[in-house]
């Protein structure tokens, strides 16, 4: 395979990958979805010790609708009380669960969250046997706006699709000026960091997996994995001297570094001060907060900027040294 078979193939690659994770993306925007299954115990004709279940959902929107079904004992009716704060006080609507599910009017949500609380009881003139049933209960909400997001997602995933390409595109044909040196250099650099995303990812994926309340969300995974790898890369690549361009703007490297690590700081101790926490993560808790991100930031940045100035001084002192030496 060619150099431009192998670019052609990983740019095709991209395009795909990220077709499909956007197209999912979008498919799933504006919803959320949740099953349960309760136990109901019936006694004497009647529910026993049944104080049925309060819920917490994520609104997906501002305006939403909700779908409640329900699959289980015959006789036995649920409704669904939506309120909207845990308070359970002031509530929005009732909507009776039905084995084709029940779909509610559009509402108009005065928050990000909505609390649920699901009232069984026996259906006027049925009879129960005694006895344990179980209810499966699916409960959907769906928002009926959200275009302003959907088009925010679209033009993300069309930003970073053209990212990529550029960037290979521009890392082939700069692979065509460099020595064979510098080519087995930067790929050192690459696998090196190639090395340590793919560690973290695996890590952070097993952990999510085996640790009950994982405190990271998605977002916060992603953005340490990139952020420690990048920082392995540029140390990797200016201490081998693979890139030109790293060696002749220092300088100004080092400037820029010294700034996104102090804002980063910044934003991290004004979270501390203000006690912020990350908004509720399908996928992880997030109660760490994304503080943790802009904190691994400073912390790469720093370290990178720090690389940079010692560097410089190594290179300066085996100048001076090789100047002593003729």
């Amino acid at each position: 395979m060619n150099s431009r078979t192998s670019v052609f193939s990983t740019i095709l690659t991209l395009i795909i990958a990220m077709v499909f994770i956007s197209g999912i993306v979008i498919g799933s925007q504006g919803k959320t979805k949740m099953n349960y299954t309760a136990e109901v115990t019936v006694k004497g004709g009647a529910l026993s010790g049944d104080s049925g279940q309060s819920i917490y959902m994520k609104a997906p929107g501002e305006e939403c609708t909700f779908e409640v079904s329900a699959e289980g004992a015959k006789g036995i009716t649920s409704n669904v009380l939506i309120y909207k704060d845990s308070s359970m006080r002031d509530s929005y609507l009732s909507v009776g669960a039905t084995e084709e599910g029940t779909v509610s009017d559009p509402v108009q949500l005065t928050g990000d969250s909505v609390f649920l609380q699901v009232v069984r009881s026996i259906e006027p003139g049925a009879t129960v046997a005694d006895g344990t049933y179980k209810i499966s209960y699916t409960i959907r909400v769906k928002s009926t706006g959200g275009s302003g997001k959907l088009l925010l997602t679209i033009l993300l995933s069309v930003g970073l699709i053209i990212l990529g390409v550029i960037a290979l595109n521009h890392e082939n044909n700069k692979a065509r000026t460099c020595t064979k040196r510098q080519m087995r250099l930067r790929g050192k650099a690459y696998s090196n960091a190639f090395l340590v995303l793919a560690t973290l990812a695996l890590a952070f994926s097993f952990l999510s997996g085996l640790v009950e309340e994982f405190p990271f969300s998605i977002y916060q995974c992603g953005m340490i994995a990139f952020l420690i790898s990048a920082m392995v890369f540029l140390i990797s690549a200016d201490r081998s001297r693979a890139f030109k361009g790293i060696r002749t703007k220092r300088g100004s490297l080092v400037v820029i570094f010294a700034i996104v690590a102090g804002v980063n700081l910044f934003v991290v101790l004004l979270s501390m001060i203000m006690k912020n926490t990350a908004a509720a993560s399908y996928t992880g808790s997030g109660v760490i907060g994304n503080w943790i991100v802009n904190a691994v930031a400073a912390v790469c940045f720093f370290v990178m900027m720090m690389e940079l100035l010692m560097q410089d001084a190594r290179e300066q002192a085996e100048k001076e040294l090789r100047q002593e030496g003729e």
